[in-house]
């Protein structure tokens, strides 16, 4: 007799694209749409804006001329009271430039108020011109030769540069 012979046949299903389960769609869409939600509703709403109040600077925060009166002439942050002068140790005040039309530039020292509106930001309120008196800064600086107004002389970044 013989034997027959035994072979298994495998069967492969061949089936057409494999599609995502449902479970798999709804997990990544929901929190994506919720997402999507959020995002145009915060952007139609906002959020309750703060006001912004600008920083306002501080007489510290600027760099000054300074000038004792031996002449010695530095550089250093503003401050109400006079500073030593780091050459001969007199007391420095802060020097600003104005402009005759006539004489050119002259150098006068400024005051500040220690009691202005806002303590943090004290004015200038009095100047003297070299070897002078203390005179209220409203008055206006007039030059010592010829007595007419003076202009201060704005700190330009670009005033080197070349104008088209």
């Amino acid at each position: 007799m013989a034997r027959a012979s035994t072979t298994t046949i495998r069967r492969i299903r061949v089936v057409g694209k494999e599609r995502t389960p449902w479970a798999v769609r709804l997990g990544l869409g929901i929190p994506l749409a919720l997402l999507i939600i959020a995002f145009v509703s915060w952007r139609l709403v906002g959020l309750p804006e703060e006001e912004l109040v600008p920083r306002q600077r501080q007489l510290a925060d600027f760099s000054f001329a300074w000038s004792c009166p031996n002449g010695h002439s530095f550089t250093g942050k503003g401050q109400l009271e006079s500073r030593p002068c780091p050459t001969c140790g007199l007391p420095a005040v802060p020097v600003d430039v104005y402009r005759c039309t006539e004489h050119g530039d002259v150098k006068v020292e400024i005051h500040f108020d220690s009691a202005s509106e806002d303590p943090q930001r004290p004015k200038a309120i009095q100047f003297r011109l070299p070897k002078g008196a203390w005179t209220d800064l409203s008055a206006g600086v007039r030059c010592p030769r010829c007595d007419k107004p003076m202009q201060r002389l704005a700190d330009d970044p670009l005033s080197h540069r070349k104008h088209p």
